[in-house]
């Protein structure tokens, strides 16, 4: 399992991640391959979603887009 992300997409990167287990990998990649910065790669061993984080801790402060109440 891995989230492949873009630079600049850390966090969002690691809070995807969360919700596939602590050993998820995040690699950030030289080329973009999605037009939102993160891809998540799976394998046919793909088991239960993970209790994923809510929130990440960043070095920086960063604005995002919250899902709306219509998502969920």
């Amino acid at each position: 399992m891995q989230v492949w992300i873009i630079k600049g997409e850390e966090a969002a990167g690691r809070l995807v991640a969360s919700n596939f287990g602590p050993r998820t990998v995040v690699r950030t990649l030289k080329r973009d391959f999605a037009p939102d910065g993160v891809d998540v790669v799976v394998g046919d061993d793909l088991g239960k979603l993970a209790r994923a984080n809510r929130t990440v801790r960043v070095a920086e402060p960063l604005e995002v887009c919250p899902p709306s109440a219509a998502a969920g």
